[in-house]
């Protein structure tokens, strides 16, 4: 299979046009993968609607009594995923997990607090605060090319 990548600043969002003789089981597959990988939208829970979010609106996922969460700006919400189906769906993306319980959107990271432990606090545009575990702090500075 050749793969070809061609840059164009005009386009708002990423193409994928796969040319073949003949459809097969493995250019379907591939398809579904493609569509599939980065949904824009996470479904949500809260009472009894069901809520459509779009990623960049997203703070942070985390669990609590072992329930995972999706906190907002102003409202958190109940997510059936777990996080590292979470974390799957969003590999490649702002969304980087900071700990066992947690993964944060980066978009709306306002600073990082370092402490002589080593351990990192995160600031978040909307006031929170959320704690990279040490266990995640190699992979943090890898994501922010520290």
């Amino acid at each position: 299979m050749d793969v070809e990548i061609k840059i164009d600043p005009g386009l708002q969002k990423p193409r994928v046009i796969i040319c073949t003789n003949a459809l097969t089981a493995e250019i379907t597959a591939l398809a579904e993968r493609l569509s599939a990988d980065h949904p824009s939208m996470i479904t949500a829970i809260s009472g009894d609607r069901i809520y459509l979010l779009d990623k960049k609106e997203i703070f942070r996922f985390y669990t609590e009594e072992q329930k995972t969460f999706v906190r907002c700006a102003q409202q958190t919400y109940r997510v059936k995923l777990r996080l590292y189906a979470l974390e799957e769906m969003l590999s490649g993306s702002s969304f980087v997990r900071i700990s066992n319980s947690e993964i944060v959107n980066f978009g709306h990271v306002t600073s990082l607090d370092t402490s002589i432990s080593g351990t990192i606090s995160l600031r978040m545009t909307n006031g929170d605060k959320a704690y990279v575990s040490r266990r995640y702090v190699s992979k943090i500075k890898k994501y922010l090319g520290l």
